[in-house]
């Protein structure tokens, strides 16, 4: 299957590449149809090795995907709000991505901050942590929901971090 497979899959030089397609090899299954002491010769010898990881006959080594260790997101509010309560719907709306990253962080989501900014004042912020680390976005929601009812605004609130 893997012979149809343009060689651009094997991680080669843009040169190697055009050397290979200026003698008319295009897809893994040709490449595999040269002579192994000619290419080694000619090329060097990482497109056989190259070649040798895609058809599984060395280790592939690959880094694995490490979700980034903070977050952040934003909502600018559509109208100034005055009572945090209503600020619960930005919250909720700030917990879907927040809700992806946390599931593909291992080992959930122990501590977030949420930051109120006001025009012509200073930012306030919530910071909420959790016991263990979690990834029920419902749950964050209602700890944001208890903090909101706690919160008197200093000011007009603008967007929500």
């Amino acid at each position: 299957m893997l012979a149809a497979l343009s060689l651009e899959v094997l991680r080669c030089s843009d040169e190697t590449l055009a050397a290979f397609e200026a003698i008319g090899v295009r897809t893994i299954g040709e490449l595999r149809a040269l002579p192994r002491e000619g290419i080694a010769r000619r090329f060097g010898q990482g497109p056989l090795d190259e070649l040798d990881r895609a058809l599984g006959r060395l280790p592939d080594p690959r880094n694995f995907f490490v979700p980034p260790a903070r977050f952040g997101a934003a909502i600018e509010l559509p109208a100034e709000v005055t009572q945090a309560e209503a600020l619960l719907f930005a919250a909720r709306r700030l917990m879907v991505p927040a809700r992806r990253v946390s599931r593909r962080a291992l080992g959930g989501v122990q501590r977030f901050v949420l930051s109120l900014k006001h025009r012509g004042k200073a930012a306030t912020e919530i910071a909420i942590g959790l016991v263990a680390p979690s990834r029920d976005a419902e749950h964050f929601t209602l700890l944001v929901r208890e903090r909101f009812a706690s919160l008197e605004l200093t000011g007009r609130c603008a967007s929500l971090l």
